[in-house]
């Protein structure tokens, strides 16, 4: 399947990726041992670019020396064979404390071929066999060496690591910041797991040629550490077949070239309308603080105009904060806000953070449904939405919107849904659904299409699924951005971006964008803000958003898209 997006990659599942290994020899003539070595050689070449320069390679204690102890585990498929021409080729390099234990003597004609090699170079081999004597010196050896290189099981291990492995996968796993998996981290789940299942976790995966969807589910993530994709050299016919007949239709995003998709003013002066007119409805007595969350955001992604419709104590905060921002209480008797011609003269209405559910919010949020304006939907205004089919009714058939949803009020979003909607039979299997701890691709897919919107479901790895059938992943894997808060500012962050979004972008395409470059934003200020604080909340960040934006697009006059009728 063809992306949406030029900035987009395919995620293949491991049977896809066999069937590219497959296709390459069977069909194109390209010889087995000529795609190992290309694969090993990139592998290599990439982990000495990852560890050679320690400012380049925060995940790791200190460069790699010559001296260093290099431990590798190998099984007997074409994976184990990997790691046996990166043994060879570490060997040839000058690192010669090499040692390679091997968990069986049996394997592919590859792997025997590779262990000739290595047999003939005088690296110490041990083999394993499932001989439990040689388990215990393993693990001391784990303990001791300086790199351990994870070449166990490659795309074809598909059970749970046996009782014997699992005792040597709880060493390794305590053996932070010198593990690398080879292609993929063995043992990890091919599917969705209700449990965290046990498996070699790393610091650096060096992957064959696409991310794969297993490092992306939420209890794998962690023990993927650093994801690289290393060139195989696969012949193009052989990807694009499998690509062609691509069925899960999930897409990474490459953040590089994300920001060639918003539009820079050159040659004109910005004004404050030019550059996008934000209305945010966000905030309450209850949660006063998120509108000013929400407001931040919006200015430091650039917003030009930014308003806030909220009560007074929402207001009064934000304002001590944003001085800058055009108030319009709430409590007041004016009820220009909700006249539509007012409404759809607004670049971007961000709508429902910090927002109480009650009769008058369902109104409020009726008529902006009825309004024509991009619409940026978050917390209580998705909660109304999912009791109300009236309003479900407005959203299924409103154009230009995005849900913000974090996992538990997707779950409320599926109420509305039939079976026929999930794809299941019974109301057994969607009350399991309903009742899974995290959200299955395909149930975000439904969501996205029952509700005919983008969806972006805010979690340690970001999803936007689009009504079209796609998921873009943004990894963004930072457990420090998990607190009240973040979601307020994600929303101001993206609802903004919106704005200058290039105008050759249309519809959904248009959120989807401004939706992997909010997250994208709030990531790296995270990390930034983490690294040089030791520590970071919601309320700190913005300024480190809007240092970030800038690094990606110096020039900030940016051109905003302006709708027919627009300002």
């Amino acid at each position: 399947m063809k992306p949406l997006y030029p900035f987009t990659e395919p995620i293949l599942t491991h049977s896809q990726m066999e069937q590219i290994d497959r296709l390459s020899s069977e069909k194109f003539g390209v010889l087995p041992e000529l795609l190992m070595e290309q694969a090993s050689q990139s592998i290599w070449d990439t982990f000495l670019q990852e560890t050679e320069k320690k400012e380049n390679s925060p995940l790791f204690v200190k460069p790699i020396q010559k001296e260093d102890s290099l431990l590798f585990l190998c099984g007997g498929g074409n994976n184990g064979g990997d790691g046996l021409v990166i043994a060879c080729l570490a060997f040839e390099m000058g690192f010669h404390n090499i040692e390679v234990y091997l968990a069986k003597s049996e394997g592919t004609d590859l792997f025997h071929r590779q262990l000739k090699r290595l047999l003939a170079l005088g690296i110490p081999i041990f083999f394993l066999d499932g001989e439990e004597d040689f388990f215990e010196p393993l693990k001391c050896k784990i303990k001791e060496s300086n790199w351990l290189f994870d070449a166990y099981l490659g795309t074809g291990g598909r059970s749970p690591l046996r009782k014997e492995w699992q005792s040597i996968a709880t060493v390794w796993n305590c053996q932070k910041g010198k593990r690398v998996a080879i292609d993929l981290p063995s043992g990890i789940p091919q599917t969705e797991t209700k449990e965290k299942a046990l498996f070699f976790e790393t610091d650096l995966t060096l992957t064959v040629n696409f991310h794969k969807r297993s490092f992306y589910y939420p209890l794998n993530r962690m023990g993927c550490g650093k994801i690289v994709v290393c060139d195989a050299g696969f012949p193009h016919q052989a990807v694009e077949t499998v690509l062609m007949n691509n069925k899960n239709s999930c897409f990474r995003v490459h953040s590089d070239s994300l920001w060639e998709s918003f539009q820079v003013l050159s040659g004109a002066v910005a004004t404050k309308n030019s550059r996008g007119r934000i209305l945010v409805i966000a905030g309450s007595k209850k949660y006063p603080g998120a509108a000013s969350l929400v407001v931040e955001g919006a200015c430091f992604a650039g917003g030009g105009y930014v308003q806030l419709a909220s009560d007074s104590s929402a207001l009064q905060i934000a304002l001590n904060r944003t001085p800058a921002l055009v108030p319009i209480p709430l409590n007041e008797e004016d009820e220009k806000q909700w006249d539509l011609q007012w409404l759809n003269r607004q670049s971007v209405v961000v709508a429902g953070s910090g927002r109480e559910e009650n009769a008058k919010e369902e109104k409020q949020l009726n008529h902006l449904l009825h309004a024509t304006v991009p619409l940026l939907l978050d917390a209580g205004a998705l909660n109304l939405i999912s009791k109300s089919p009236m309003l479900v009714d407005q959203v299924r058939r409103r154009d230009s919107l995005l849900l913000t949803p974090q996992p538990a009020e997707l779950k409320r979003l599926l109420k509305p849904l039939k079976c026929d909607d999930l794809g299941v039979d019974s109301l057994k299997e969607k009350k399991e659904i309903c009742s899974a701890p995290f959200v299955s691709d395909q149930t975000l897919l439904s969501v996205a299409k029952y509700y005919n919107s983008p969806i972006l479901l805010k979690e340690a790895v970001s999803r936007v699924a689009l009504p079209e059938g796609e998921i873009l992943f943004y990894d963004s894997c930072r457990t420090h951005l998990a607190q009240a808060g973040s979601g307020d500012l994600l929303a101001g962050l993206v609802g903004a971006l919106f704005s200058f979004v290039c105008s050759t972008q249309e519809g959904d395409k248009r959120w989807g964008i401004a939706a992997v470059g909010g997250c994208f934003i709030q990531g790296e200020a995270a990390d930034i803000a983490f690294a040089k604080e030791g520590w970071m909340s919601a309320s700190s960040l913005a300024p480190y958003c809007g240092a970030v934006l800038a690094s990606k697009l110096p020039n900030r006059s940016l051109q905003p898209f302006h709708r027919e009728g627009g300002v």
